[in-house]
């Protein structure tokens, strides 16, 4: 597969990484505990990476500027309706993005980039393989 010789490079350096965690002495199969929750939680992490990365992106364009589903979650009608956005935003911003990474995952088909979107989709589509699992 095209893919996997692509990233072949990327897979040999994450299990040298990976040596810390097994006694410095590699990966060995028979000395390695996997199951599948343990797996799905790093998929339910890259779907939060790849959230967070959407967002960056939205702010990265230029100052002040949003992704399109971070607006649709910061821009309420209470907003449109102040005096000062900046002020605004100040005063209702939440001490952690939890509940926006959440709206852009749950409103990922709506996403501008369509890198993300898919990514996000391909992800979903791994995750359901689990359904049947538990």
């Amino acid at each position: 597969m095209k893919t996997l010789r692509f990233c072949r490079h990327a897979i040999r350096r994450r299990m040298s990484e990976m040596c810390v965690y097994h006694s410095g002495t590699g990966i060995v199969v028979d000395n390695v505990e996997v199951d599948d929750e343990s797996s799905l939680e790093l998929l339910y992490e890259c779907l939060i990476n790849i959230t967070i990365a959407y967002i960056q992106e939205g702010r990265r364009r230029k100052e002040g500027a949003m992704s399109r589903l971070e607006m649709t979650y910061v821009l309420t009608p209470e907003f449109y309706a102040c005096e000062d956005p900046r002020k605004y935003i100040e005063e209702h911003r939440e001490t952690n993005d939890h509940s926006l990474i959440m709206h852009c995952l749950e409103n990922y088909h709506q996403m501008e980039y369509s890198k993300y979107r898919l990514q996000i989709l391909s992800i979903l589509l791994a995750v359901n393989n689990f359904r049947n699992v538990f």
